[in-house]
Formats: C-alpha cells, structure tokens, sequence
C-alpha cells in the first residue's frame, strides 16, 4: 500500500442558506465543561456572530465569559429561557453536556423553546438510540434537530474539530459554512444520514479509538517489561516510530506522555493503577454484538478496560514477575515489535471495516468508508496514517488470504513477540485478538464443523451438510 492516498475536492456549494454570514442569527452554546467552553473560543475566533452561553453552574458560565477578551459579542443570561425570548433572530444551538437522562431532558425543554427557523444541534456524546428517540420528537414538532459527533477533545474543540452529522440533509447543508469554520480542515466534517447516525459514527470512532490506545499501550508495556528499555529509550523509539506508516494522532500524544514520564519517574509511580471507561465504548461494543460482526480486537480494547475497572483489589501491593532471567536480543525484538504492532493495527482496521459493513445492514443505512476515511484523516483522536487509507484496506482485505507467503510472515512475527510476552508474563490481550482474526480470516479449516457436530448431538440442530455427504465424499 501507499503511503499517500489522495482525495479529490469534495467540498460543496449551499444555496439558499438561512443561516452563514446572516447578521440575523446567532449562536448558543448549552453547556461548558471542557469541550464547550473550547469550542465558545473557536467560535469567537473563527466566526463574526454574536454568541449566548449557558451552563446550570453560574460559576462555570463567569469563568468562561471572563476568559473571552471580545466581550461584545456574548451573551451570559442567567436563565435558559432569556436566550429565547427574541423571535426576530435565528438561533443554532449547540448542546454539549453529559448524556443521558440530563441531555434527553434539556433536549425536550429546548423542543419546546425554540422557533420554528432555529436548528439543534445535539453535540453530546449521545446513545445514538437515544438520540433517534429525540429526532423523531423534533420532527414531530416541526423543528430541525441534528445529531453531531465530535472528536478532537479539547484541543480539537478550541482549534478544529471531527464533525459527523447526522439528521435533515437540508438543515446540513444550510449549517455546512458555520461547521467548515470549526472543524479541523474543510474535510473534516461530513453528513452520514438521517436521524441519529452523527451519534452512531461517534460511537464507532470511540470504539475503534480503545482498540487503538490499547495497542499502542501494548507496545509500550512489551518494551519495558520484555525488552527491558528504560523511558527515554521508549521515547526515542516512539519519536522515530511517528514518522513512519505508524504514525498518528495518539503516537504523538502518547510521545509526549512518555517524555514526562521519562523527565519525571517518580510521577509516573505515583499513578495507581486504574482506569475507567465511559459508555461510548460500551455502545460500541453492543453494537457490534447486535450486528454479529468478527470483531475480536475492538471487543477486547472494551473488555479491557472493564477487567482493569474490576480488578483493583488484584493490583494491591503485586509486583510483576521477575524477568531477570530474560536476555533478549533488543535489536531483533525491536523490529518484531515495530511489525507486530503494525499488523495489528492493519487487522485492526480490517475488523472496523467488517463492522462498518454489519452496522450498516443491521442498521439500514449506508455509513460510507470514503467520508469516514476523509472526516478521521484530520481532527479526529483516530486520525493516523492507516485511516486514511481505510476504503484501501477494504479492498486489500479480501485478497489477503491468497497471500500465503506474506501470512507465514505474518503469523512467524506475532509468534516471536509471543514467545517472549509469554516469558515475560506481559499480556497483549489486544494483539492476540488481531491474531485471532488474521488465523481465522485465512485458516482452510474452522472449529465450525465439530461445534455443528455438538449441537447436532445434545439438541439435534441440523448438520449443513454438503452436497455429496450422502455419497461420503469430503
């Protein structure tokens, strides 16, 4: 594959927009925490409209409106319902707080507030089942409402956001001007259908961003467990990894954790061992469930995380094993990682793609891998050299089975890296589960046959049976 795969001009014209560069319209931002009030200071910069901002903490709605210097043009009313007292100017609304019972309920209050001419922007990382209850009500109630997934966090939110839309196409196109001036670059924000899809794209995104920091963590771990480099060497291999094919957005983020750690030992043991996960990745792993997709590496980079939620009380005063014993040759291993990691990320993108595939039809939509490999190469917390060769690898994904020598690589790399993960004691949970899938994508023979012949035995489902079993032929 190359290196650079190049997309064709896609941005389009608006006609008859109601809203950009109309003196008549103004912006609300519903909610600033973190991502609001980063996104208020990109619209202030990046627009000309005069801005209302709202928070149900009074003191959060202060400290952002301090922070603005061109006090001009905001907005701080102390009540939700002050915003909407003038009918004579159109309003965009964009509410980002938590989802969930809180953003459902502010969503209906909103319904009933806004004017027929004013569009809602439902930018909350939102259940997307949820967020198709909430578009059938505003349709109902002859109001625009948009789903809209954002990644980027904070950074991206301040200085150019992923922006997937979801809801009336017209009311998208109408917006498009306001939503190019926010995001990251011109491509980075894309429609994907109606209702509540934005949110569903989202949650795909998230989905695939678990997998993608566990393996990269995976990595790491490998590094300073089996091959025993101390950080700085870490991140001098890191550095030297982001300019080649594995190069991406959580690399560099990562390359920058690893030199605070490197700086600051003692800050990194002061961390205890835990982490938490958010319901995004959770959705993402139903989703996948529901749509019966072959999945393995995403549904581990979820799991994952609920083990090491559960298991505090394991990591209470343990040490890991002892490798003392352990001499590997650092510079073999070095390159067996650097391969290791990268087929995994190949299977791992692979697997999205079969699952983008699922979602669709168990869904009835069409998500396009074209507009998600255009919106994620940018912007978005998965942006990497491989998304945006995603429509790319969906076509190569087929022909790999075929590719017996190249498999025989493949399957000798993974197996190096495990013999020594195995040594070491050091779990690649993810990177086995891109095995996982490369063995059962290319293997001539499954385990398919004896579990058919099981459940014929204990319950008498039918065998499938070929068309010369009644001869004995194989």
């Amino acid at each position: 594959m190359t290196d650079v795969y190049s997309l064709p001009d896609m941005s389009s014209s608006v006609e008859n927009n109601l809203y950009a560069d109309n003196p008549k319209t103004e912006l609300v931002i519903i909610g600033l925490g973190k991502i609001g009030s980063n996104l208020v200071k990109n619209l202030i910069k990046n627009t000309s409209y005069k801005i209302n901002i709202y928070d149900s903490n009074k003191n959060k709605t202060e400290e952002v409106f301090n922070l603005i210097n061109n006090k001009k043009r905001l907005k701080a009313p102390s009540k939700i319902d002050e915003i909407f007292n003038s009918k004579t100017t159109k309003k965009i609304i964009f509410i980002l707080v938590p989802s969930g019972k809180k953003s459902i309920s502010l969503h209906r209050k909103i319904k009933k507030l806004v004017d027929f001419q004013d569009v809602t922007l439902n930018c909350c990382n939102e259940n997307y089942k949820d967020s198709n209850l909430l578009a059938l009500e505003f349709k109902k109630s002859k109001r625009d409402y948009l789903s809209v997934g954002i990644s980027g966090g904070t950074y991206g939110a301040r200085n150019g956001l992923a922006i997937m839309v979801g809801g009336p196409r017209k009311a998208y196109q109408n917006l498009l001007p306001i939503f190019k001036k926010i995001a990251a670059t011109k491509y980075s924000v894309n429609y994907f259908g109606e209702m509540g899809v934005g949110h569903l794209v989202k949650v795909l995104h998230n989905y695939l961003e678990y997998a993608e920091m566990q393996l990269l963590v995976e990595k790491i771990i490998f590094l300073r467990l089996c091959v025993q480099m101390n950080w700085k060497q870490i991140h001098n291999l890191l550095v030297q990894n982001s300019k080649t094919i594995s190069q991406s957005y959580l690399l560099q983020l990562t390359v920058g954790i690893i030199k605070r750690i490197s700086d600051d030992p003692e800050f990194y043991k002061n961390l205890l061992p835990f982490v938490t996960h958010n319901n995004t990745g959770l959705w993402g792993l139903t989703e996948s469930i529901e749509s019966e997709s072959f999945v393995p590496t995403l549904q581990s980079g979820v799991m994952n995380r609920v083990w090491l939620k559960n298991m505090k009380a394991l990591f209470n005063n343990k040490k890991n094993p002892s490798n003392s014993s352990v001499n590997p040759n650092v510079n073999f291993y070095l390159k067996t990682i650097n391969q290791t990691y990268y087929f995994s990320r190949l299977a791992l993108m692979m697997q999205f793609t079969d699952l983008v595939d699922d979602v669709n039809k168990k869904n009835k939509i069409s998500i396009d891998l074209n507009l998600l490999e255009e919106n994620w190469r940018s912007g978005a917390i998965v942006s990497s050299k491989l998304i945006s060769k995603l429509s790319t690898i969906n076509i190569a994904k087929t022909k790999l089975c075929d590719q017996r020598q190249t498999l025989r690589q493949i399957y000798k790399t993974f197996t190096n890296t495990f013999n020594l993960s195995n040594k070491c004691a050091c779990p690649l949970v993810c990177t086995y589960s891109s095995y996982i899938y490369l063995t059962y994508s290319s293997t001539r023979d499954t385990n398919s046959r004896i579990l058919a012949l099981q459940r014929n035995q204990f319950g008498e489902h039918p065998l499938p049976l070929g068309k010369y079993a009644s001869t004995g032929k194989q």
